[in-house]
């Protein structure tokens, strides 16, 4: 016989509706929907038919009643990006860092010289905050910024100088 999850009271089958219509962020409103489902009807759907209609586990959804349950609406949202407040890690520059970034990267050359990269942004990072940020964070923050990959388009290892491209347009 399936598993008939129990979930308690904490929001009406309505909420749940609205909070998964609502949700802005993917893996949240998977969560909300998974409790909708399972508050859904007279007879609640179990386990695995949720399971299988968001195809997830059915101990992935246990875990999410367990975790309704004991936590509430709060303890379905996603923890690991909800910053400092919430459980999260603070971020590695706070909006004064971020514009001093946005100086270096307008104005300064980048540590080592040649052109600005996520690998530099971090070293520049790492340099002005006294930590060793992961290798990543550099180009995080360099999209943060607006900033995208810019590299100049290879050329072919036999094409013609531009002397001769110039004498070939001369004789056509």
């Amino acid at each position: 016989m399936p598993c008939k999850p129990m979930l308690l009271p904490h929001l009406s089958e309505e909420a749940l509706r609205l909070n998964y219509w609502q949700c802005k962020d993917r893996a949240d409103r998977t969560r909300w929907q998974a409790l909708w489902l399972l508050a859904q009807g007279p007879v609640p759907k179990s386990q695995r038919e949720v399971g299988k209609l968001l195809d997830r586990s059915h101990t992935w959804v246990g875990r999410l009643v367990r975790h309704y349950n004991a936590h509430g609406p709060q303890g379905v949202t996603t923890q690991k990006r909800a910053g400092a407040s919430r459980g999260g890690t603070p971020a590695t520059l706070d909006a004064q860092g971020m514009a001093a970034l946005e100086h270096s990267l307008e104005h300064e050359s980048p540590p080592g010289g040649g052109f600005w990269s996520g690998v530099k942004v971090t070293l520049w990072i790492g340099e002005r905050m006294g930590v060793k940020p992961h290798r990543v964070t550099g180009w995080h923050y360099l999209c943060k910024l607006g900033y995208s990959e810019q590299v100049p388009r290879p050329s072919h290892s036999q094409a013609a100088s531009k002397e001769e491209q110039v004498a070939f347009q001369k004789k056509s």
